[in-house]
C-alpha cells in the first residue's frame, strides 16, 4: 500500500510540475536514488526521492536552486485567463447565454436560500433553545382525537417540575390578548401582552436592558416592556420605576428588554407579572379550571422528547379525574414554527412543506442553469477539438487542459456571480415582501454561500466539459477521425428533458396554487363581509354611565350617512381563535356529562350581528335583545351535528347545558367560516351580549373614507380619550390568504425564471444545431426543400424532447400538487387541463425560441450555405 501511495504522490507531482522542471529534478536526484536504494531498500529510497521533490516547492529551495517555478505557474495562469477571455469574445452569443443563465439561476437560488435560512433559524437566539419544550394538550373524546391545543392548565407546570427530575424549570404565559395601554395622553391598543412567571428570564434569552431579571416579575402589578414600547410611550427606554396604565390598572415598570426578533413564535411587547392574575380575576392557579396558559419547560441536556412524551402519557392517565381523556404532549421549541399546527398559537406558524419545497425549487433552478452550461459547452466541443489536438501535440498534459477549461468555467461563473448580485439588488421589492431578519447583502452567510457556489458551480458545471474536451486523442483529431458532433447527444437530450420537466412541474404548481386561492375566495363563506367597517370597542368599565356609551355610539353611528346599521360582537370572522372562548362543557340537557365533550367555540353578539353579516338562519329565530335573550342560545350546523340532533329544526326548542346552566336553543345558523376555508367548520355556540369587543358598521357603498372620518368624529365625542382602531372585515379575512398568495407569487416568479433559463439553453442549442447543419440545409434547399420543411426538420427533435418532458412531468406534478392541497379542508381537484396547459405553454414558448434560429437558417441563400466550410 505504501508503494501505491508513493506512486500516486509522484503522479500528482508530475501533474503540477512543468515537464522541464521534472526533468531537472529527476536528473539531479536519479543517481542519489540509485545509491540510496542499495543502502536502504526501494521503499525508503522512493520516499526520500518524493520528499526531495516536495522540497523543491518550498520558496527558499526554489530561490536557492534558481528554479522559477512560481513565476512559471503565474504566467501559466495568466495564459489560461487570456485564452478563456478570447474564447468568450469569439463566441459572444454562447457566452452571454451561459453567463446570463448562470446569473439568473444564482440570483434565484440565493434569494430563496436567504428566506429558507430565516425560516429555519426560529428560536436560534435562545441560549437554551435545544432544551426548551412546550407542553401542549391533545383533546380527546374517549379514544377519538378532537383537536390539539397549545394552552395548558395552570397547575401542570409546578406538578411537572416536582414529579420529573429532567424538568429543571417551567414558565407559564397567559395571553392577555389586545389591551388598551395609556400614558400621558398616549393611548393605543396593544397585543402581545403576556402574564408570565418570574422564571421567564431563566428559560428564554430575552436581552434585559434595564432592571433586575430575578425580581422584575415577582410582585403583582409589575411589568417589563420592550425598548420600542418604552420609546413609544415615554420617548426614551430609560423608564425604570415609571408607571404605565394597562386596561385601566396602573403597573410599575420594573424592567426593559430588547425587542423580540422576527425569528421567534413568541413575540412579546409587555410581560406582566403572573401574580397579577389573582388580583384581577377570580383565578386559582392550583385548580384545573381551564387550559388558558402556554407552558414551557427547561429540560436537562440530552432529554429525549419521545421518552419524555411516554412519561407524559402515563402522567395524563393519572390526571384523568382532572383533565378527562386529554393527553399532555411535549414538543421542541425549535420545531414549533415549522412543524406545529395547533389551536391558539401565539402567532400563525410556518410550514416545513413550503420551506422544503422552496428549497427544492432553489436547487432545481441552479441545476437548470448549470445544465445549460454543460449542454452548450459539450455541444461546441467539436469546434475546439483541433485546438485540443494541437495543444497535446505541443506537449500539453491532460491535467493542464482540464485546468484550462475549468478556468474558463470559473470566469463564466464569476461574471455570472457579479450579474447575480446586481439582479438581487434590483429585485429588492420582491425581497421586501418576505419576512427576513436582515437585508441580504448585510448577511455574512450570503457572501459565504456565494463564494462556495461560485467554486462548486465552476467545478460541477465545468468538470464534465473539461474532462470531455481534454480526452480527445490528438492523432484522431488531426486525421479528422474524431467522433461526430452528435456525440454525447443522449446526455444533452436527457439534460434538456430534465430542464423542461422541472419547468413544467413548477408551472403546474403555480396553476394549482392560483386556482386553489381563487376557489377559496369564491367559496360561499356563509356570510357577506363586503363594506363592513369594524371598530374595536374601548375597555369595559364598571361605571354604569360607561355602559350607556355603547348604546349611544351605536345609535349615533347609525345616523351617519352611508351607515345602514351597527352590530356588537365579541369577535368577527378572520380575527383569529384568540378572540373566541372554548369549552367542552356543553351537553344536551339530561345527558350523561361524565364523559367530556368536544371543544366548542363560543361567540357572543347582539341582535344586529346576523343581518349585518348577512348570515342565514336555517331554523328558529334570532336574538330579541336584553333581557329576553338571557338564557337563549344559537348553534351552527356543525354544533348541531356534534350534539347529535337529527336536523336544524330538531335542535330548535331543545334544552342545552351551557356551563351547567339550562339554556334553550332558539335557532340554528348556517355554517359560516370563522376562519378561512383552509380549515373545517368550527362547532360554534352563540349567546347574547350587547357590550363586547367590536362594533361592526355596515356601509351602503357610498364614500367610504368620508364614512370612516365621520365614524371617528362620533367616536371621539362618545369615547373621548380612547383610541379609534378600525379595519375592514374583508381585508382582515383575506389576510389569512397572504401566506398562500405569497407562496404562489414566489413559485410563479421562479417557475418563469426556470422556463426562461431553459429557453436560453434551447436557444443556444438551436443556434449551434443550425450552424452545424448549415451545409446540409443548403443542399436540401438546392434539391427543392421548402422553408417549412427545413423548419420542421430542425425543430422536430426539440418538440419531441419537450413532449417527453411533459409526459414525465405529469405524474410528478400531480403528486406534488396533491401533497400541497392535502392541507386544505376545502380544496380543488387536480384536473387534466391543469396538467396539460403548462405543457402547451412551454411548447409554444420553446417553439418561438427555436423558430428564431431555424427560420433564419432556412431563409439563408443556399449558395452561401454550400460554400460553408
Amino acid at each position: 500500500m505504501a508503494s501505491e501511495k508513493d506512486d500516486l504522490t509522484l503522479k500528482v507531482l508530475r501533474w503540477f510540475c512543468p515537464a522541464q522542471l521534472l526533468e531537472e529534478i529527476e536528473g539531479d536526484l536519479l543517481q542519489k536514488f540509485k545509491k540510496e536504494e542499495k543502502i536502504f531498500g526501494q521503499r525508503i529510497a522512493r520516499r526520500k526521492l518524493l520528499w526531495n521533490q516536495v522540497r523543491f516547492f518550498r520558496p527558499e529551495i526554489l530561490l536557492r536552486n534558481k528554479i522559477h517555478y512560481v513565476p512559471n505557474q503565474i504566467s501559466m495562469l495568466q495564459n489560461y485567463l487570456r485564452i478563456s477571455f478570447r474564447q468568450m469574445m469569439r463566441n459572444k452569443v454562447f457566452s452571454m447565454i451561459n453567463i446570463g443563465g448562470l446569473a439568473i439561476g444564482m440570483a434565484a437560488f440565493m434569494m430563496i436560500m436567504h428566506y429558507v435560512r430565516f425560516e429555519r433559524s426560529y428560536e436560534n437566539f435562545h441560549v437554551n433553545g435545544d432544551n426548551i419544550f412546550r407542553v401542549t394538550l391533545d383533546i380527546y373524546k374517549g379514544s377519538e382525537f378532537v383537536t390539539a391545543d397549545t394552552e395548558m392548565y395552570a397547575p401542570v407546570g409546578p406538578m411537572l417540575k416536582q414529579k420529573f427530575p429532567e424538568v429543571l424549570e417551567f414558565v407559564r404565559l397567559y395571553d392577555a390578548g389586545n389591551r388598551e395601554v395609556k400614558n400621558k395622553g398616549k393611548a393605543f391598543y396593544e397585543d402581545r401582552v403576556f402574564l408570565a412567571d418570574p422564571s421567564v428570564f431563566d428559560i428564554f434569552s430575552f436581552q434585559v436592558l434595564a432592571g433586575d431579571a430575578r425580581t422584575a416579575l415577582r410582585e403583582p402589578f409589575q411589568v417589563v416592556i420592550t425598548r420600542s414600547e418604552a420609546e413609544k410611550y415615554f420617548g426614551t427606554w430609560q423608564v425604570l420605576g415609571h408607571t404605565i396604565e394597562i386596561s385601566k390598572f396602573p403597573f410599575r415598570i420594573t424592567g426593559v428588554i430588547d425587542d423580540s426578533p422576527l425569528n421567534t413564535h413568541l413575540k412579546v411587547n409587555f410581560l406582566v407579572s403572573h401574580a397579577t392574575i389573582a388580583k384581577l380575576w377570580e383565578y386559582d392557579e392550583t385548580k384545573f379550571s381551564g387550559n388558558n396558559e402556554y407552558l414551557y419547560t427547561l429540560m436537562s441536556t440530552g432529554t429525549n422528547i419521545s421518552e419524555f412524551n411516554e412519561k407524559l402519557k402515563k402522567f395524563s392517565e393519572d390526571l384523568v379525574g382532572s383533565i378527562g381523556d386529554d393527553r399532555l404532549v411535549a414538543e421542541t421549541m425549535n420545531g414549533i414554527h415549522l412543524y406545529s399546527n395547533k389551536a391558539y398559537d401565539p402567532e400563525p406558524t410556518g410550514g416545513a412543506t413550503i420551506v422544503y419545497f422552496l428549497l427544492a425549487v432553489a436547487i432545481l433552478t441552479i441545476v437548470v442553469a448549470w445544465i445549460n452550461y454543460i449542454n452548450l459547452t459539450t455541444a461546441k466541443a467539436m469546434e475546439r477539438a483541433h485546438e485540443v489536438g494541437v495543444r497535446k501535440i505541443m506537449g500539453s498534459l491532460r491535467m493542464q487542459l482540464v485546468f484550462q477549461f475549468l478556468t474558463e468555467s470559473f470566469m463564466v461563473a464569476t461574471m455570472g456571480g457579479c450579474i447575480c448580485v446586481a439582479l438581487i439588488y434590483l429585485s429588492y421589492p420582491l425581497l421586501s415582501s418576505l419576512p427576513v431578519m436582515t437585508p441580504i447583502f448585510v448577511d455574512p452567510t450570503f457572501w459565504y454561500q456565494m463564494i462556495v457556489m461560485l467554486v462548486l458551480g465552476s467545478i460541477v458545471a465545468g468538470c464534465y466539459p473539461a474532462l470531455l474536451l481534454s480526452s480527445f486523442q490528438p492523432v484522431r483529431v488531426l486525421k479528422g477521425k474524431l467522433i461526430s458532433a452528435g456525440s454525447g447527444q443522449w446526455l444533452r437530450r436527457g439534460l434538456v428533458i430534465f430542464q423542461f420537466l422541472t419547468s413544467i412541474v413548477l408551472l403546474v404548481c403555480v396553476s394549482v396554487v392560483y386556482f386553489q386561492i381563487l376557489h377559496m375566495k369564491e367559496k360561499d363563506l356563509g356570510m357577506n363581509i363586503d363594506r363592513l367597517l369594524v371598530v374595536r370597542t374601548p375597555l369595559l368599565s364598571e361605571d354604569s354611565l360607561y355602559h350607556k356609551k355603547f348604546e349611544s355610539f351605536k345609535t349615533e353611528a347609525t345616523k351617519i350617512p352611508g351607515v345602514q346599521q351597527v352590530a356588537i360582537s365579541g369577535s368577527v370572522p378572520g380575527t383569529g381563535l384568540l378572540e373566541l372562548s372554548t369549552t367542552g362543557n356543553i351537553f344536551r340537557w339530561g345527558e350523561d356529562t361524565r364523559n367530556k365533550g368536544f371543544i366548542y367555540y363560543i361567540q357572543n353578539f347582539d341582535e344586529n350581528f346576523i343581518p349585518v353579516f348577512g348570515m342565514e338562519l336555517l331554523a328558529g329565530r334570532n336574538f330579541e335583545g336584553w333581557p329576553a335573550s338571557e338564557h337563549d342560545l344559537l348553534l351552527n350546523e356543525e354544533a348541531v351535528r356534534i350534539l347529535g340532533f337529527k336536523s336544524a329544526s330538531d335542535a330548535v326548542g331543545s334544552k342545552v347545558s351551557f356551563y351547567n346552566n339550562e339554556n334553550t336553543v332558539i335557532g340554528v345558523l348556517k355554517n359560516f367560516y370563522q376562519r378561512s376555508p383552509k380549515e373545517p367548520h368550527l362547532p360554534m355556540v352563540f349567546w347574547y351580549n350587547n357590550e363586547s369587543d367590536f362594533f361592526t358598521l355596515q356601509l351602503n357603498g357610498g364614500n367610504t373614507q368620508e364614512s370612516v372620518e365621520m365614524a371617528q368624529d362620533t367616536w371621539n365625542q362618545v369615547f373621548s380619550g380612547s383610541p379609534f382602531e378600525y379595519f375592514f372585515a374583508d381585508e382582515r379575512f383575506n389576510h389569512q390568504y397572504k401566506t398562500d398568495i405569497l407562496f404562489g407569487q414566489v413559485i410563479g416568479a421562479f417557475a418563469a425564471l426556470a422556463v426562461f433559463i431553459a429557453c436560453l439553453g434551447l436557444f443556444g442549442l438551436s443556434l449551434f444545431n443550425a450552424l452545424r447543419r448549415t451545409k446540409e440545409i443548403g443542399i436540401r434547399k438546392v434539391l427543392g426543400a421548402s422553408v417549412v420543411h427545413v423548419i420542421r426538420l430542425l425543430s422536430a427533435e426539440f418538440v419531441m424532447l419537450i413532449v417527453m418532458a411533459g409526459l414525465l412531468a405529469m405524474p410528478v406534478a400531480y403528486l406534488v400538487a396533491e401533497g400541497w392541497l392535502s392541507q386544505f379542508a376545502t380544496r380543488i381537484q387536480v384536473s387534466v387541463p391543469m396538467l396539460i396547459a403548462p405543457i402547451l405553454l412551454v411548447l409554444v414558448v420553446c417553439a418561438l425560441t427555436v423558430s428564431i434560429q431555424t427560420l433564419r437558417a432556412a431563409k439563408r441563400n443556399p449558395v452561401d450555405a454550400i460554400r460553408y466550410e
